[in-house]
């Protein structure tokens, strides 16, 4: 019997599957075929940077807003930074209104230099609701934090309030083996 999902939103069923697969960890299903598009190169970049101590609360902000940056990272503690692409027009417009909306520099790229840099450094990986950005960087010492993803490459150990990557609760568990059954009732993906 195939699954139905439905929801309050107006979102096709298949963006809930593939939501469901995307989150599965190899579970319920097995990629077979990739697509990718190219995009020629933007005409312009432009990266603000926020110094805050209060990063969350300005996230919040930009997330709300009708800004579209291309990336938004913390740069834990202290900065928020925001890469802007597109045409030279529409790139000064998003920056001017981010400005407006929650200050800053506009800066080179050095700092998505630095972003990768500290990345790769890490220690350790933290995942985290995105809606609990500030208990998260109330938690961390360091870290690059891609808030929208819930994903804090942290600097150091990861503090015991957070579950170790790959760990997971049994309510958890009990869901995802429901799911595995109704995508897979004859075991084909199961390992």
């Amino acid at each position: 019997m195939p699954l139905h999902i439905s929801t309050a939103r107006a979102k096709p069923p298949c963006d809930l599957k593939s939501r469901l697969v995307c989150g599965s960890r190899g579970r319920l299903a097995l990629i077979v075929r990739a697509s990718f598009r190219l995009h020629p190169l933007p005409k312009a970049t432009r990266t603000l940077v926020v110094e805050t101590d209060a990063a969350a609360a300005v996230v919040a902000r930009l997330l709300a807003s009708q800004l579209q940056p291309s990336a938004l990272d913390v740069l834990h503690p202290g900065r928020v930074a925001l890469l802007f692409e597109g045409t030279e027009r529409a790139v000064e417009a998003q920056l001017v209104a981010a400005c407006e909306l929650v200050g800053g520099e506009a800066t080179g790229a050095e700092v998505w230099d630095e972003a990768r840099r500290r990345q790769g450094e890490a220690r350790d990986l933290v995942r985290f609701p995105p809606g609990e950005l500030a208990a998260t960087l109330a938690q961390l010492p360091e870290a690059v934090v891609r808030p929208a993803a819930g994903v804090a490459y942290a600097a150091a150990e990861i503090p015991s309030r957070f579950e170790p990557q790959g760990s997971e609760s049994d309510a958890l568990r009990a869901l995802v083996e429901r799911i595995r059954r109704e995508l897979d009732p004859h075991g084909v993906l199961a390992g």
